[in-house]
C-alpha cells in the first residue's frame, strides 16, 4: 500500500450544480489541517493559516538540526518519534483515532465538508504519485467533523494490521517509507525542494 500523502491537497466543494468546484475557495476557518511529512499539524487554531510553502519550510528548518540545508534519515526519524510522543499523550505506546481527534481539536477546522470521491481536486499527493498512486480519493488527513478518516489519515494509515491503533513501531515504519519516498536521489538526505514540491498546487486548492 502506497504511503498516504502528508501534505493536504485541500479542494473546494461545488456550491451549486453546473459551477466548477475550482472557483470556490474555503475561508481559513474551514480549511483542513495542513500536516508535516511526520503528521504534525502545521495550520489551524493557534497556528493560524500559513501558506503551505511557508509552513513546510519552517518545519524543514526545525527538523534540520545541524542546519546543513538537508534533512538526513536520523533527523527525520527523530522528528517522527517526537511527534508520536506528542500524539501519545497518555503514554500508552499507541494512538487511536479518538486520541488523534482529541489531540488535533485545537487545530481542527470549524467544519470540514466531505470531499466527493469524484472531485477532480481530490487527487493523490506528490508523495503518492512518486510511489505509483493514481486513484482519486478523499483528501489525505481530512477530518470528518469530530472524527478522523482512518482510511486516509497520515497517522492511522500506518495501521497496516487493522488493529484500530497505531503503535510506535507502526508509525516509525511508515516514517521510514515516507523518508524513502522523499529521498529522490537515494542519498540518505531530503531537500527542502522535495518537502515543498506540492505546495504551489496545494495553496491554489485551499
Amino acid at each position: 500500500m502506497a504511503v498516504l500523502g502528508v501534505i493536504l491537497l485541500a479542494g473546494a466543494i461545488a456550491g451549486c450544480a453546473g459551477r466548477d468546484s475550482r472557483e470556490h475557495v474555503r475561508p481559513p476557518s474551514l480549511r483542513p489541517i495542513l500536516f508535516s511529512p511526520n503528521a504534525e499539524p502545521l495550520s489551524g487554531g493557534p497556528l493560524g493559516h500559513p501558506a503551505c510553502e511557508e509552513a513546510m519550510s519552517a518545519w524543514f528548518d526545525r527538523v534540520d538540526a545541524n542546519h546543513d540545508g538537508v534533512i538526513d534519515r536520523t533527523e527525520f526519524l527523530t522528528d517522527a518519534r517526537q511527534q508520536f510522543e506528542r500524539m501519545d499523550r497518555h503514554k500508552a505506546g499507541y494512538v487511536t483515532a479518538a486520541a488523534l481527534s482529541d489531540y488535533r481539536a485545537p487545530y481542527a477546522p470549524q467544519s470540514t465538508p466531505v470531499v466527493p470521491l469524484n472531485d477532480p481536486l481530490a487527487s493523490p499527493s506528490p508523495y503518492d504519485r512518486a510511489r505509483g498512486g493514481t486513484t482519486s480519493r478523499p483528501l489525505p488527513g481530512a477530518l470528518r467533523g469530530p472524527e478522523v478518516d482512518t482510511r486516509a489519515d497520515p497517522v492511522m494509515s500506518a495501521d497496516k494490521s487493522l488493529n484500530f491503533k497505531v503503535t510506535t513501531a507502526d508509525f516509525m515504519a511508515q516514517a521510514e517509507e515516507i523518508f524513502a519516498g522523499l529521498d529522490h536521489n537515494h542519498d540518505g538526505r531530503v531537500t527542502r525542494d522535495a518537502v515543498v514540491a506540492g505546495c504551489s498546487k496545494t495553496d491554489k486548492r485551499r
